[in-house]
């Protein structure tokens, strides 16, 4: 029993599928690996935002307590300054 050969056309049609196929891998691979830089960029452009503004707060909080301990300071050595009374 012979078994028949392929026509040009089922040639044809196989290779288009392969070829497809490749092309569908291939894309969709790049268009992984995109995705994933766009969301890295992403969280890195967040975590940025997000420790500058931390940083800002936490740099007023130090300067008030600079200041509070600043006053402190200036009270207590006015508070031990001797007191004069002029007559």
């Amino acid at each position: 029993m012979r078994l028949p050969r392929p026509s040009l056309y089922m040639l044809t049609i196989t290779l288009l599928v392969v070829l497809s196929m490749a092309l569908l891998l291939s894309s969709s691979e790049m268009y992984r690996r995109l995705a994933y830089d766009h969301q890295r960029q992403g969280l890195e452009n967040l975590v940025r935002m997000e420790t500058t503004d931390a940083l800002k707060r936490l740099e007023i909080q130090a300067q008030e307590i600079g200041f509070s301990i600043q006053i402190r300071a200036t009270l207590h050595f006015a508070r031990c300054l001797p007191v004069r009374i002029s007559a």
